[in-house]
């Protein structure tokens, strides 16, 4: 899988990064250019911010739990530690977050060296470089072309670490290759055998057994689930031109149906737009998410033109 190297530093301070997010300044803007969209066309706007140079990396093939996602989140027990993980992972000593555990007040130095292999951005409305995320220094050019990701430069990445940790779940989209995308499950099956904090038995993941969903508080307080369903439920729960009951019936049949979303399940090699196809409705205050979460392949949506 070929990518070009881009060289730079990690910036936090200030920012609400968190375990799956973090901005990222190249040390040579114009190698922006050289990324397109996932369709092949060519970035045509600036990507970084006017204030600092910085652009939002996403991650590739790991989502944390939500710290901050429209005014809401996940269970902080273990979104924090997600975010301190991440950030330990890319050198940066001594973080400091503010009350609400969001944004950083301060560290030892920000600003730290690394690199990422990109080859695209996710959405030319977001303008997020896709990337594989290194930190320290590498003996590659900077702005290498046809960089080879196998799975051994994989294991070095924060990506893989962060999978390993057991404090991320996986997502995998259409444009990883199959080899990387077993890696990644390999790493995650180690942490979820050794119940490393999202897989505790007692206090970790429910998506599959079943989980409570009718309140948005319980989603933000008490239930760890896979962050790609709560965003979801948190946008119907916040959803003001709703008029029909908010049952999570009505979550499945009324919500749930195609809206530009596409996903394989893969070990039934069938795929499909509609999400509610998914989901079981457990009782009225519980769903259940039918499939693991290594076990679904997405395919990033079309912005609306």
């Amino acid at each position: 899988m070929a990518f070009i190297i881009i060289k730079g530093t990690f910036h936090i301070l200030g920012k609400s990064p968190d375990g799956d997010s973090v901005r990222f300044k190249a040390n040579n803007k114009a190698l922006w250019k050289k990324l397109t969209t996932e369709d092949g066309k060519p970035v045509t706007k600036d990507i970084t911010s006017k204030t600092d140079g910085t652009v939002q990396l996403r991650i590739e093939s790991i989502d944390a739990l939500e710290t901050h996602y429209k005014g809401k989140n996940q269970p902080m027990r273990l979104a924090k530690p997600a975010t301190h993980k991440i950030l330990s992972l890319l050198g940066f000593k001594n973080v400091q977050l503010g009350p609400s555990g969001k944004k950083v007040t301060a560290v030892d130095k920000d600003g730290v060296p690394g690199y990422i292999l990109t080859r695209y951005i996710d959405n030319p409305l977001y303008g997020r470089p896709v990337a594989f995320v290194f930190a320290g220094s590498t003996s590659l050019p900077d702005g290498k072309d046809n960089v080879f990701l196998d799975v051994p430069l994989l294991r070095k990445s924060i990506n893989y670490k962060m999978m390993q940790s057991g404090l991320v779940y996986p997502v995998y989209y259409n444009t990883l290759f199959y080899d990387l995308r077993n890696a990644f499950t390999s790493a995650l099956t180690s942490a979820r055998q050794k119940r490393q904090h999202l897989w505790h038995k007692q206090t970790g993941d429910s998506t599959n057994a079943g989980f409570k969903a009718i309140q948005l508080v319980d989603l933000e307080d008490k239930e760890i689930v896979f962050p790609k369903l709560f965003r979801r439920l948190a946008d119907f729960h916040s959803d003001k031109k709703i008029t029909y009951t908010k049952s999570l019936k009505n979550f499945k049949e009324k919500y749930l149906p195609p809206k530009g979303d596409v996903v394989e399940i893969m070990p039934l090699n069938h795929t499909t737009d509609a999400l509610d196809y998914l989901i079981d409705v457990v009782s009225p205050t519980k769903l259940r998410l039918k499939y693991k979460p290594e076990e679904l392949k997405f395919f990033q949506p079309r912005p609306k033109k």
